[in-house]
């Protein structure tokens, strides 16, 4: 399943460059840390995360946010720029991006002996905060089971269990100060936090 539209370069401005070369030093000296970027309005925010994550040598990126209607963007930069140029794959369930040509977990697995070898998964924090999985009541993220791990035939809630390089949280300064998605940031296993 092809997740390239368009075969587009980019050429980031000197503020997204100056962003990226900050975040990466920090990265290097604050291997656990976590980095605020105040980005306004167009600055660009996705080329810019795009390129960070290549820049780090990310094989696992999960990007959150509050609003999942975003998932368009990001996936509609994915294919126009990144998609073709390196080896990730865009992986989702999120409701607005069902008629889209993004991978589920197991289909990212099943082609990765011939595909794409890296994933930046896109998730909603309402999804995170009301799964099982994370302190909620819904029996949600569970997309493959853990027979394909260690033989158990129970559900296994891939998103807890994945140690990511990269964990961003887009539109940061919406509902992200709560207790319950401060539960939820701590269940998830990353190496580097980036706020949006």
């Amino acid at each position: 399943r092809s997740q390239i539209r368009e075969t587009l370069t980019y050429e980031l401005r000197k503020e997204q460059l100056d962003a990226i070369e900050q975040t990466r030093k920090y990265t290097e000296n604050t291997p656990d840390g976590e980095f605020l970027w105040n980005a306004k309005p167009r600055f660009g925010k996705t080329l810019a995360t795009y390129d960070l994550a290549c820049q780090m040598n990310a094989q696992k990126v999960l990007i959150v946010t509050n609003r999942p209607a975003i998932a368009n963007s990001w996936f509609d930069d994915f294919e126009k720029f990144i998609a073709w140029q390196t080896d990730y794959a865009f992986v989702s369930e999120s409701e607005s991006l069902k008629d889209r040509p993004v991978l589920t977990r197991d289909q990212f697995l099943d082609q990765r002996a011939h595909g794409k070898k890296r994933m930046i998964a896109f998730m909603s924090l309402q999804d995170l905060k009301g799964s099982v999985y994370f302190g909620g009541t819904h029996d949600k993220h569970d997309w493959i089971t853990a027979d394909k791990y260690d033989g158990r035939k129970d559900k296994y809630d891939w998103f807890k269990e994945t140690p990511w390089d990269l964990l961003v949280i887009d539109e940061a300064h919406e509902g992200v100060d709560t207790h319950k998605t401060d539960y939820n940031k701590k269940k998830i296993k990353r190496k580097f936090t980036l706020y949006l």
